[in-house]
Order: C-alpha cells, then sequence, then structure tokens
C-alpha cells in the first residue's frame, strides 16, 4: 500500500503539481515497533507499582511502632507523675517531723516536749495533738504557721479523711494540690502509722520513735485503675 502527497515545481512560470507516493512503511511503525513501544509503557507503570510497595513496606514499620509507642508513652508519663507525687507526699510528712524536732529545740521548754509526732493540723500555733493512725491528705499549698518560741515555721497541714479527692494542677505554679486548677486524674492517699500502729517495728527501738508512712497514688487509665505505693520509715532521730 502506497500513500501520496503533492509537491509543488514551476515549469516555465506555471505551477505543476506532482503526485508522489510513498510505501507505508515510512509513514508507519511497523509491529515490532508497535511492540517495543507498547512493553516500554507497560514496564514503566510496573516500576510506579513497585516504587510504591516498596515506600509503602518501608513505612509500615515506623507507623506501626508509633501507633504502638504513644499509648505507651502516656502510660508512662502517668506513671513518672504518680511516682513523683508519692514521693512529695512522703518528704512533706518528714518536714513535718523535722519542723517539730527543730519547734522542740526553740520553743525554750524542756527537750521533747514538743512532740516530734505532733500533727500541724491540731492545737493552733503551738504544738498539737500527736498524730492518729489515720489517712490524709497533704499538699504544699495547704500550710500552717507556727510559732515555736521566737521564731515561725510553716508546716504543712495534713488532712485527715477525703483521701480519695481527685488533685488538681495549678496552671500558675504548676504544682499539684486541692485547690485551684482543674482536676487531674490522680487521688493520693497518706497514711500515718505510729506508735503501737508500727508494724514490725525495728528491734532495739521503741514504737513510739518509730513513724511508717504509706504513700498511695492511683488514677484511671485506659477503664483501669493503676496505683503506686511507697513506703517510709521515719525515727525520732534527737
Amino acid at each position: 500500500m502506497y500513500y501520496g502527497f503533492y509537491v509543488p515545481v514551476i515549469h516555465n512560470s506555471y505551477p505543476i503539481i506532482l503526485l508522489c507516493l510513498t510505501p507505508s512503511v515510512i509513514m508507519h511503525k511497523t509491529p515490532a515497533q508497535k511492540s517495543a513501544t507498547s512493553n516500554r509503557h507497560g514496564f514503566t507503570i510496573l516500576e510506579t507499582i513497585v516504587a510504591f510497595a516498596v515506600m509503602l513496606g518501608a513505612l509500615a514499620g515506623p507507623l506501626t511502632l508509633i501507633i504502638f509507642a504513644l499509648p505507651r508513652a502516656a502510660a508512662a508519663k502517668n506513671k513518672i507523675i504518680a511516682l513523683h507525687l508519692a514521693q512529695e507526699g512522703i518528704e512533706l510528712v518528714r518536714l513535718i517531723r523535722d519542723n517539730n524536732v527543730l519547734c522542740d529545740y526553740l520553743d525554750g521548754n524542756p527537750q521533747e516536749s514538743w512532740p516530734w509526732t505532733s500533727n500541724p493540723q491540731t492545737g493552733g500555733t503551738g504544738h498539737g495533738a500527736q498524730f492518729a493512725n489515720a489517712d490524709y491528705r497533704i499538699s504544699a499549698f495547704d500550710t500552717q504557721d507556727k510559732t515555736c518560741g521566737g521564731a515561725t515555721v510553716i508546716q504543712p497541714r495534713p488532712e485527715p479523711g477525703s483521701p480519695n479527692l481527685l488533685l488538681r494542677l495549678d496552671p500558675a505554679s504548676g504544682f499539684y494540690q486541692y485547690d485551684t486548677g482543674p482536676e487531674m486524674i490522680f487521688k493520693r492517699r497518706i497514711t500515718i502509722q505510729t506508735g503501737a500502729g508500727v508494724a514490725n517495728p525495728d528491734a532495739g527501738i521503741t514504737p513510739e520513735n518509730q513513724m511508717d508512712i504509706v504513700a498511695r497514688v492511683s488514677w484511671t487509665e485506659r477503664n483501669q485503675t493503676k496505683a503506686i505505693e511507697l513506703r517510709e520509715r521515719l525515727y525520732n532521730w534527737r
């Protein structure tokens, strides 16, 4: 099969149109060329699919790790906060013990007239009754001034009962307490045992000179109750 095209020729000032014929092989691709072109297009699509598969495979690992790591990171954060809150509770009771001993030296009365287990929440400005064996809530923001002779110390005020109140986070200071700020997920219970309430007292030391503190912080996480508990034994070191 042939195809034609016209070529203008000038002859004696008159244009002459010549019809030229050319084989179809010149105008069209051969079947082999068509097959090669089709193969090249198919291979390009295949390359794209393989590239996407490789990319998805490379991303699957990190995405899976992130999905599993985020809840565990939140759980680890809650445990750290709870641990610090429990340790803070013990340290506040330790501060009460140390201030009681300090007031015993500063009040001008005979030694040990100010009980080392005195509860600052009682007794007004002087020393109050000794700690009852009970549960307490305590906060560094809930304090009371105690006058010891010519000096004044600032004592935390442990409140008996209501240990299941949710702690609040003060937005200004970043401290946990019970008065200001939004409620958080944590509850703190401080259990104090003195004298006869001390379980398995140390040998050679009278139970009256020992105090057991148990700080328990609990919270709800993904519909499950979690808790951290710390124990400490304090002594009348005078």
